[in-house]
């Protein structure tokens, strides 16, 4: 049964056309998922984040044009979520993270940020730090808009 899984969405690709595919994914333990472009797929993320229940670790790379409407059903329905890497995820809100925090608080082990240049002191460090408890390491590299007041 497969487990891990990692996967391209080439410049092409829009969200009907990925959405029209997200119901053969399986149930998976770990998601790699690199975007060429800067096209957003709320209704890909959303129809297959409700069916992630297994996921415990999630890699988005690259994803430039992404926005909150697909990272937010990732915190709503991956329920033993443990670790979230982005890479050059720059559309994100601290509405996001926030939910990332308030939402998957519980399981959260390892978070890793690269030029996630809109990660804030308050939308994120500060709700993380008051609702991970069992978060052990946090990775946050080149990410523009945090200060040394929140570290």
């Amino acid at each position: 049964k497969l487990k891990n899984f990692e996967f391209t969405f080439a410049i092409e690709l829009n969200d009907e056309m990925a959405h029209s595919i997200s119901p053969l994914f399986p149930q998976l333990e770990s998601f790699s998922l690199r975007i060429f472009g800067r096209n957003n797929f709320p209704q890909f993320m959303l129809s297959w984040a409700q069916m992630q229940t297994q996921l415990r670790e999630i890699v988005l790379s690259l994803g430039e044009g992404l926005k909150d409407e697909c990272f937010i059903p990732i915190t709503q329905y991956c329920n033993k979520l443990e670790s979230v890497t982005l890479w050059w995820c720059s559309g994100f809100t601290d509405l996001a993270f926030q939910s990332l925090a308030y939402n998957r608080n519980i399981g959260l082990k390892r978070l890793q940020f690269y030029h996630v240049k809109d990660l804030t002191d308050v939308g994120f460090l500060r709700a993380i730090a008051d609702n991970c408890p069992r978060l052990q390491e946090l990775h946050l590299i080149h990410c523009e808009s945090l200060t040394k007041d929140s570290l």
